[in-house]
């Protein structure tokens, strides 16, 4: 497989410190229909995934981590994390909502999460789509009116490319695929690990990358106390 993530992330200037993480415990992990019902922008936390935010916000504080700025994605379920995030700092962040850090969208598939619930709710979309995977492979194939996965990266590392150039630490609050994104771009991860890490990103797991000697980036996970987790769905729930 060709080397698709590393041609996006060349010259990519990062930040010297980021901190990433994805959303809370989400309405819609534990009921996929809410994607149907409220929307994908618009699913809540459920009361676990609030505790989980709060204790993302004490674990930056038990670090003595000071963020100049806290990124979120648009949805709500990141919004509500980034406050929960908020309520357990002792100072106030700027907070930027940022679209490029937004959940991979899956246009005329969005709330389809089976191959048999697109082909039933969209055939003809369905199969332009199948060909594209033949053809293109998963990175590249773009569901009908929405994105493809090196589309996601792409503005991913645009975003990237802008924030923290003052040298000062972010937190982004972002969804699995912007988790592993920013891994890949910044680490230099392959393409098949990226593919192979699908849905792996625990909720509210704080992850930090920094800049070391010659610029090149290293990744630790924050943690003192494990905060509560959910086995994660698979196929777009994010």
């Amino acid at each position: 497989m060709a080397h698709l993530i590393k041609t996006h992330s060349r010259n990519v200037f990062g930040p010297d410190h980021i901190y990433v993480t994805r959303h809370g415990q989400s309405q819609g992990q534990l009921d996929i229909d809410q994607y149907r019902i409220c929307g994908d922008d618009n699913i809540p936390l459920t009361d676990l995934g609030h505790v989980q935010a709060v204790h993302a916000g004490e674990l930056l504080r038990s670090f003595n981590i000071h963020v100049a700025a806290l990124y979120h994605s648009t949805s709500l379920r990141a919004l509500q994390t980034g406050e929960g995030i908020l309520l357990a700092l002792p100072y106030t962040p700027d907070v930027v909502p940022d679209r490029r850090i937004d959940k991979q969208k899956f246009g005329q598939f969005d709330g389809l999460f089976s191959d048999a619930e697109r082909q039933h709710a969209c055939p003809e979309a369905y199969e332009r789509y199948q060909e594209d995977l033949k053809l293109n492979g998963p990175l590249v194939a773009r569901p009908p009116g929405g994105e493809s996965i090196l589309d996601v990266i792409d503005r991913v590392g645009r975003f990237l490319r802008e924030a923290g150039q003052d040298g000062q630490p972010r937190i982004a609050v972002t969804h699995g695929l912007g988790v592993l994104s920013i891994e890949a771009i910044l680490m230099g991860r392959s393409d098949d690990w990226l593919l192979a890490h699908q849905d792996t990103a625990g909720n509210t797991e704080l992850v930090h990358f920094y800049k070391g000697d010659g610029g090149r980036y290293h990744k630790e996970i924050l943690d003192d106390a494990p905060a509560p987790t959910l086995e994660l769905a698979a196929n777009g729930i994010g």
